[in-house]
């Protein structure tokens, strides 16, 4: 229990099962399986979700996005940028390509060649592994992956499940995210 800004006594309680909005990590189809905190005050009864790492969530939903062999979207391109931290012209100089060709499959103007794809998912894993260490990278089969180029959004958004799970460390054990199941094909 905390206090409120009015003065009540707030009271937590884990959802099991929370759809996070689109907008607030700026993909969708994100589900996160008790992770997440429902704090509401018995007073004036405001309340608010919270969810732990932010910073490691954004890079296990990255990583796990790029293990599931569907096409890539625009959104989904700018969102490993920004989850990556990087301009577009930083972009660009890791997959050898113009900053113009990057901005192109961001605003749906030019598709990305499977190769090019292909690349950029190795490089997602490789750059952010290290915030998300409790999702197996599967490098080997994101690059042996076949790209499947038509798919059932609803069939997305039944693998981008996230838990909370200790990792030991040699000090302590660290909450991390954590993808629900493997999800990349050879």
């Amino acid at each position: 229990m905390g206090m409120c800004k009015c003065g009540g006594l707030t009271e937590s309680k884990p959802i099991s099962n929370y759809e996070v909005p689109g907008t607030l990590l700026g993909i969708e189809n994100v589900t996160l399986v008790n992770g997440v905190v429902d704090e509401a005050c018995k007073e004036c009864g405001k309340g608010k979700i919270t969810i732990p790492d932010i910073p490691g969530l954004i890079a296990a939903v990255a990583i796990t996005r790029v293990k599931l062999p569907f096409k890539l979207n625009s959104r989904e391109i700018r969102y490993f940028r920004k989850a990556l931290n990087v301009t577009a012209k930083e972009m660009a100089n890791y997959l050898k390509v113009t900053p113009e060709t990057v901005s192109r499959w961001e605003n749906e103007k030019m598709p990305v060649a499977e190769q090019a794809e292909i690349f950029l998912r190795l490089i997602v894993i490789a750059l952010l592994q290290s915030k998300a260490e409790a999702v197996d990278p599967e490098m080997d089969a994101v690059a042996k992956m076949n790209v499947q180029a038509v798919f059932d959004r609803s069939a997305l958004a039944k693998m981008m499940h996230f838990v909370r799970v200790l990792k030991d460390r040699k000090t302590e054990a660290v909450p991390l995210w954590r993808d629900e199941r493997k999800v990349a094909n050879g």
